[in-house]
């Protein structure tokens, strides 16, 4: 006979009030009669999952999870754990801190994509990213005052930041520390238009890339507005504001820390003053 549990149906998001996790179990297609439901699934909204013995929210063997304005607090060992073949997480406007190990730890082929997460005051790494085919995609959102680096990507792991995410004061205990560790042979970190470190460090301070790991960096052409400070003649200046294209930028680091980018052509404009 058919499980009580009912269905779940992705794109419809039937049967799941805000508030509620449905936890779908995998059941063996036995008879034409018995409901199929699948892979393991886990969706959340407007969750708490926090004081934890072991992990917040974990998945594995290709389990599908999906938690959506949720928080993953204080748990003894991770925030999310994700490992397995097939195995996809989705954060959207969550939040995970204040747990005892890593925000978020990736491995075994598994895939977590987040969108505006908080990843914050963890005790070890903020986002721990282990072998060949394990993926964490950061659009915007935050890794800040973690224990250890904010980013960890080990034998093959791949991490890419893009919308304006911003990975910095992690570590705090070790100035000047290193935010973003790429550690062994396929190890990848993928960055645009995002930030790692602070922007008065340079960018081979913040990253490391260690035996074999590589991280690239590109910024796109884009348009800032600065306020011009050089007093003019005719009174204007000081609150005057101009725009200034910046051009689109590229750098590879590798385990040497070697920067290597494209050339750009500059222009310096020098204006005749008292001091130099």
């Amino acid at each position: 006979a058919p499980s009580s549990s009912r269905p779940w149906n992705r794109s419809s998001n039937a049967g799941v009030e805000d508030g509620q996790v449905d936890d779908a179990p995998h059941f063996e297609k036995q008879s034409p009669s018995t409901i199929y439901f699948g892979p393991p699934a886990i969706v959340a909204r407007n969750s708490t999952m926090a004081y934890n013995g072991v992990a917040g929210v974990g998945g594995d063997l290709g389990a599908e999870i999906e938690l959506d304005h949720c928080g993953v607090l204080s748990n003894r060992r991770e925030g999310l754990v994700a490992s397995g073949d097939s195995t996809y997480v989705s954060l959207h406007d969550c939040i995970s801190a204040s747990n005892g190990a890593q925000g978020v730890h990736v491995n075994t082929h598994a895939l977590v994509v987040a969108k505006n997460a908080s990843i914050l005051g963890n005790g070890q790494q903020g986002c721990l990213v282990v072998g060949h085919y394990s993926s964490l995609k950061l659009h915007a959102g935050v890794v800040r005052l973690n224990g250890m680096q904010g980013l960890e990507m080990r034998d093959g792991g791949f991490v890419s930041l893009r919308a304006h995410a911003l990975v910095d004061l992690n570590y705090a205990a070790v100035p000047l520390a290193v935010q973003a560790r790429v550690d062994g042979t396929g190890s990848w970190l993928d960055v645009e238009d995002s930030s790692v470190g602070s922007a008065t460090i340079a960018f081979s301070a913040s990253i490391s890339c260690e035996n074999g790991g590589r991280a690239h960096v590109h910024w796109t052409a884009q348009l800032e507005t600065a306020q011009d400070l050089q007093p003019s003649y005719d009174g204007y200046g000081a609150d005057d504001y101009k725009q200034y294209r910046k051009e689109a930028r590229t750098l590879d680091i590798d385990e040497q820390q070697t920067i290597v980018s494209g050339q750009v052509r500059v222009r310096i404009k020098c204006h005749p003053g008292t001091e130099l």
